[in-house]
């Protein structure tokens, strides 16, 4: 799997259900041996939640993207990009669902590994938005 063409279809998913559905297709047999893929495939569950118009699909789908979440943050703790995706995700969960409680966490993880931050540009700039 080319990480490059993943992180593109992730920039794009929120606000294109075809490319969530792209995304997920990707990553839906992604198991864990990379902490970072599984974190991709996590938000692909999330945003498979947010397009879906059945609450039940939408509820497994978000609780099975923090449960894959948690997989890989406890699988590579000093990972920016993963702090950043579970990020993303929270921020933008309803707080009811009880699913924002990294938000905190992340964020202060991505202060302290700003700095050695090895992420693409666009998402170096995206981190800083939310650190600053």
């Amino acid at each position: 799997m080319n990480l490059d063409e993943i992180r593109k279809l992730f920039s794009e998913a929120s606000e294109n259900q075809s490319k969530t559905s792209q995304l997920y297709q990707l990553l839906k047999n992604e198991i864990g041996e990379s902490p970072i893929l599984l974190a991709y495939r996590a938000a692909s569950e999330a945003l498979e939640a947010k397009h879906s118009w059945n609450v039940l699909t939408k509820w497994a789908n978000i609780d099975k993207a923090m449960n894959l979440f948690q997989k890989a943050v406890n699988n590579a703790p000093e990972n920016i990009e993963i702090r950043f995706l579970r990020y993303s995700i929270q921020i933008n969960t309803p707080f009811i669902l009880g699913y924002s409680q990294n938000m905190v966490e992340d964020k202060q993880k991505m202060k302290d590994l700003f700095a050695f931050a090895d992420v693409p540009l666009a998402m170096k700039k995206e981190i800083e938005k939310i650190i600053k």
